[in-house]
């Protein structure tokens, strides 16, 4: 910065010069105003140096999608890589449950389903569904039709299979995380 100041200053003297104008007060400003601009760059340049410092081999993070997605699972990039895929996996779930919470609970419900397949097996299937709860009913009817169980499956293997976002975020760190690294990396991946 040094370089740059010293340059600016001397081109700014160099033009005052030519115009006939006194040269120490923009000199003064000059510098006052580069003193300025470093302190407020090196508080920005400290904050994020200091979550760099952090996050430690978890800057590998910068890597591309593409990286991620070849990295070998055992390289720090791919320590990543499956920290990511264990965020996305939870994510995907989460969002699943709390749309389809009807089918879900209906689902999860031994006694609705026990009761419901024994009404599939009743000689009179329609008078059996009609005392069971009419709106677990129909949502379940509509998760069956739509293969939401096995797709609610499929989610809960993946989730088990990513393991969980703390488990592979300690596994990808040389350091101890905190909330504020953690942040940070998921901004690098980006992640919500």
């Amino acid at each position: 910065m040094t370089t740059i100041k010293t340059t600016v200053s001397a081109v700014a003297m160099s033009l005052m010069v030519l115009s006939g104008v006194s040269v120490t007060g923009v000199f003064l400003s000059a510098e006052a105003a580069f003193a300025k601009s470093e302190k407020s760059n090196s508080k920005s340049s400290d904050s994020k140096g200091k979550t760099a410092s952090k996050m430690g081999a978890l800057n590998a993070g910068h890597a591309s999608a593409r990286a991620r997605e070849r990295a070998s699972s055992n390289s720090r990039v791919g320590l990543i890589a499956l920290y990511e895929k264990a965020v996305l996996a939870g994510q995907a779930l989460a969002e699943f449950e709390t749309t389809n919470a009807g089918f879900i609970a209906a689902m999860n419900d031994a006694t609705f389903v026990g009761a419901y397949n024994d009404c599939q097996i009743a000689d009179d299937v329609a008078t059996c569904e009609a005392g069971l709860d009419a709106t677990k009913l129909a949502d379940y009817e509509a998760g069956i039709t739509a293969g939401l169980d096995i797709t609610y499956g499929e989610l809960q293997t993946a989730v088990t299979e990513a393991g969980t976002p703390e488990e592979t975020l300690a596994n990808a760190a040389n350091k101890v995380t905190d909330a504020e690294v953690e942040a940070a990396l998921r901004e690098l991946l980006g992640l919500e």
